[in-house]
């Protein structure tokens, strides 16, 4: 574990409601009591960097805590491109990675969903980084830590929490989100409860003591054990996942029974296979090979089902799958892409009992999607974090939100100033990755979603204490997950060390800073410093220009010193330009002196392909 240097440093937990607990902690000897909930909480001060030390928290038992150190400790969040592991990225490291006399130490967040704060994360364990234990942590954290270290000499300690496919307005709190029009009643929703996942489910555990035998489980198919081969019915129809019955055409409410044969493999994670069906509308229950193997609720959250490999046969497995409608369409409606490969083929459907449902009880269940259900992140993952001391956040996200870039120049500051709040550090660094160039190479004059993203994250500048760190010249126009995270991570750190650690290192990339259009399809750019010469042959591409029209074609550019002279043959007369503007703007040319790229802009403020759209809640989406 690694807590964070010369900052107020606090300890909490959980025991029984007025029970004392003492802390022990180097010199510091604190003795605290429970408060009604049975949590407790104490300051044991501020300490400079060193360590290996213990910590020792005793009530009725006592639990000793060693290998703790006094460091700078960073909090990685976002989405797939910060989750990717080194393992994932296909990176191998050593022994000789790790001689430093100043450890690093990571945690990996156990992500879950919750629909108010949650009083503790679902799970994590603090591991010290080494050879063995490297493939684990995000990559892009890996280099921005192993750069830190590298400078600073001290402890560092990474806390990862992050999940790919993710939309902002997960990681964001319901404080934050209800003033905005667009996610109020969505939020509104999900607060009414007022009780976190853990109480919800509790709560239908005893709701479902007399309503599965007098409701839920009353039904021909559950009498009859259509779950096992022998007791199968006949006359079942073709269908093909994803699917919603009613779009097939049968307006029912109940049960609807689904099988499917298949042979091995099939996915496994250790000893234990598992399959993962998605979102199921509204419940369902599970059986392999005539074996129960588990049951969801919700239409919106996801499933997966572990079970043991010795379930499984060579040939011919039957997977029975019991999906439970409670009111409009029902059915298995996610893609196959984000689940077993099992969901893909031939499925047979039967229809089993209806319900009415104006006379069917309904219990209150968790209902929300992990990848886009605004507020279900941060209420798990980060607002229990809140009493820990980070130094800083850095960021990686946003391709999930392209569609909507032009709301995420709102989305964003608003997501970095509530988490400012809920850390207590109005002034807490927080540095993020523009999105990569991705997708074919692209022809500049049509509209980008990504290069409207682009420009929105750059929005989040104007608050204090951030930075941008562009992965604009590192992507692959072939994968969504660039590999080369080690650019991203050291870009991060270098931005880190220079605004939070006073390094004396120019990190700016040259920024405009006037345009004259001189006529006759001319124009000169003038820039905050010079770049980096371009090797002769090289042609500068990714400018395009356009005049009264907004109509955009690509325009020629000369570089000298700090300028970039500009020409186009097809607008006699300049009014707009625009650099970089495309999904995938090509080949990067121009660099600062410093080395870092020039960052995408335009000078226009023409209407975007995203202005009109925001946020809109599906009860079928992703």
């Amino acid at each position: 574990m690694v807590l964070q240097r010369n900052e107020v440093i606090t300890i909490w937990g959980w025991a029984d409601k007025g029970q004392e607990v003492t802390v022990k902690f180097r010199n510091v000897n604190k003795v605290v009591k429970t408060d009604e909930s049975g949590k407790w909480k104490c300051d044991i001060g501020v300490f400079a960097a060193g360590g290996p030390y213990e910590m020792t928290i005793s009530s009725d038992t006592t639990w000793r805590l060693n290998d703790i150190y006094i460091g700078e400790v960073w909090l990685c969040s976002g989405q797939s491109n910060m989750q990717y592991t080194l393992d994932m990225l296909g990176i191998k490291t050593s022994k000789a990675d790790f001689n430093s006399p100043y450890p690093i130490h990571f945690f990996n967040v156990q992500i879950e969903t919750d629909l108010i704060p949650s009083r503790d994360i679902a799970g994590g364990l603090w591991q010290n980084l080494n050879e063995k234990s490297a493939g684990q942590l995000s990559g892009t954290a890996y280099y921005f830590a192993k750069h830190l270290q590298s400078k600073l000499n001290v402890p560092i300690g990474i806390v990862v929490s992050c999940l790919g496919a993710t939309t902002i307005e997960t990681w964001m709190s319901a404080e934050a989100l209800l003033p905005l029009d667009a996610f109020k009643y969505t939020v509104e929703q999900t607060l009414a409860p007022n009780k976190t996942k853990i109480e919800l489910l509790k709560e239908l555990a005893e709701f479902r003591i007399d309503w599965d035998k007098n409701y839920y489980l009353k039904s021909k198919g559950m009498k009859d054990k259509w779950y096992l081969p022998e007791n199968m019915p006949k006359d079942w129809t073709e269908v093909k996942f994803p699917l919603l019955w009613e779009d097939l055409g049968y307006n029912h409410d109940g049960e609807v029974w689904f099988r499917q044969n298949f042979d091995c493999p099939c996915p496994s994670v250790g000893n234990q296979g598992v399959i993962s069906l998605n979102q199921i509308d509204d419940y369902d229950r599970v059986w392999l090979n005539g074996t129960f193997i588990g049951e969801s609720f919700g239409s919106r959250n996801f499933r997966s089902y572990f079970f043991p490999d010795s379930l499984l046969k060579e040939k011919d497995n039957l997977l029975v799958v019991r999906v439970f409608d409670v009111g409009g369409k029902g059915g298995v409606y996610t893609n196959a892409f984000w689940g077993n490969k099992i969901l893909n083929g031939k499925w047979e459907m039967k229809l089993g009992d209806a319900i009415d449902v104006n006379n069917f009880p309904i219990p209150t269940v968790p209902n929300m999607s992990v990848f886009s259900h605004p507020t279900a992140l941060y209420n798990a993952n980060i607002a229990p974090l809140s009493a820990y001391r980070f130094k800083g956040v850095i960021w990686y996200q946003g391709e999930s939100n392209a569609d909507r870039a032009s709301e995420y120049g709102t989305l964003f500051p608003s997501l970095i100033k509530d988490w400012r709040k809920l850390f207590n550090k109005p002034n807490l660094p927080f540095h993020f990755v523009q999105l990569a160039n991705y997708g074919l190479i692209d022809s500049l004059a049509g509209p980008s979603t990504w290069a409207e993203l682009r420009a929105s994250q750059s929005e989040a500048l104007n608050l204090p204490f951030t930075s941008l760190a562009t992965a604009i010249d590192v992507g692959d126009a072939l994968d969504i997950h660039p590999k080369d995270k080690e650019t991203v991570g050291k870009r991060l750190a270098e931005n880190a060390l220079v605004q939070d650690y006073g390094l004396r290192k120019k990190v700016d990339a040259p920024k405009l800073v006037k345009s004259v259009f001189l006529g006759k399809g001319e124009a000169v750019l003038y820039f905050s410093s010079r770049f980096k010469a371009v090797a002769s042959g090289i042609k500068i591409n990714s400018f395009t220009a356009a005049g009264e029209d907004g109509q955009f074609f690509p325009a020629n550019a000369i570089l000298s010193g700090n300028k970039i002279f500009l020409k186009s043959e097809k607008i006699p007369h300049l009014k707009y330009v625009r650099f970089g503007w495309a999904n995938n703007p090509g080949k990067w040319t121009l660099y600062g002196k410093n080395g870092r790229p020039l960052l995408p802009f335009r000078t226009d403020r023409l209407p975007l392909l995203t202005a009109s759209n925001s946020f809109k809640f599906d009860p079928f989406s992703f």
